[in-house]
């Protein structure tokens, strides 16, 4: 924000120009802020100090106008008067340009209120479209799944065509450490459902069913429209921590590697299971051991030299099954 925009907010603040909604939010910044605090009180100064003693002097004037009127000739307090008059003309004009300027700031309030409301109407259309391609694909591949193979006749059992390989294009097989990873956090969703169902309610909230219907897109494999839903979870709900470990799964799954890993350390700051959060955190550093490689050993290592650690067993497994496969040899 530019100082003009900025000096320009403060004095909206401090001639309560401003919507509700966004003074209790520009009180927020300045309670936070002591430098924005500051600036803000050098501006109550500035602004209102000089209203005050002008004010108070037009006070002064006017009781010593009477105090004079009641002393001087009709004559001498006509003379008297004229300035006042100019003065108080003056005063009509400038509050007329006030109220003009507050009505030209509720027409702009308006206006980015209504901008607010399209663009909200059009991440609704959004998400919907993303939906009904999520289930377009998950429909397709419930298709394929449940088509019947085509029986051989008994002819060409013993005789087949030879196939030719030579325009087929194989996809890449996933790494041996993602799949390790994966496997390893396999049951990682179930968690999700069992939160879940402690927390429902008989009127669910919008977070509260945005976190729901994520829930059953993890489990439906639809990781792209599961991201949508988790998005749009307000920071300030109380399902926000839940949403945070669902997303970084989400991300993992994904491929999303360095925003899985860096959503689930943000996510280990409000889970009090510091056991669990590190075995996990290791296998987010598993599913891209290339890029995460000393990260995953230090982490892994350190469950190794904890015996009393819950995920010990489990870590000396993967540790074996690790240099059984040459990914890192003991």
């Amino acid at each position: 924000m530019t100082k003009q925009r900025l000096h320009e907010k403060i004095e909206a603040y401090l001639l309560k120009q401003l919507l509700p909604e966004d003074a209790a939010a520009f009180e927020l910044e300045i309670q936070k802020d002591p430098d924005l605090a500051k600036v803000v009180e050098s501006h109550r100064v500035s602004l209102l100090v000089p209203r005050r003693l002008a004010q108070l002097d037009l006070e002064a004037r006017f009781d010593q106008w009477r105090t004079d009127s009641q002393r001087e000739s009709p004559t001498t307090r006509f003379r008297l008067r004229w300035p006042w008059v100019v003065t108080l003309s003056i005063l009509l004009v400038l509050t007329g340009g006030g109220i003009l300027w507050q009505k030209y700031q509720q027409k702009i309030s308006q206006e980015q209120l209504e901008k607010e409301q399209y663009e909200k109407a059009w991440q609704s259309e959004k998400l919907r479209a993303d939906q009904l391609e999520s289930e377009l694909e998950q429909l397709l591949q419930d298709v394929k799944d449940k088509a019947p193979e085509r029986s051989l006749s008994k002819e060409q059992a013993y005789v087949r065509q030879p196939v030719d390989t030579t325009n087929v294009t194989t996809l890449p097989e996933e790494p041996v450490y993602a799949v390790l990873a994966y496997n390893a956090l396999n049951t990682f969703p179930s968690g999700f459902s069992e939160t879940i169902r402690g927390i429902k309610s008989s009127t669910p909230s919008p977070a509260q069913t945005l976190v729901s219907q994520a829930n059953d897109a993890i489990r439906k494999k639809s990781f792209a429209k599961a991201e949508i839903l988790i998005e749009q979870i307000d920071s300030n709900a109380p399902q926000y921590t839940l949403a945070q470990e669902m997303l970084a799964y989400v991300y993992l799954r994904r491929k999303k590697y360095v925003q899985a890993v860096n959503t689930y350390r943000r996510y280990m700051e409000e889970d009090s299971d510091t056991d669990k959060t590190g075995w996990n955190l290791c296998l987010f550093y598993l599913a891209d051991y290339p890029q995460y490689k000393t990260l995953f050993q230090t982490a892994l290592q350190k469950i190794l030299d904890d015996p009393d650690h819950s995920y010990y067993s489990r870590a000396q497994t993967l540790r074996q099954t690790l240099a059984d496969k040459n990914i890192w040899p003991r």
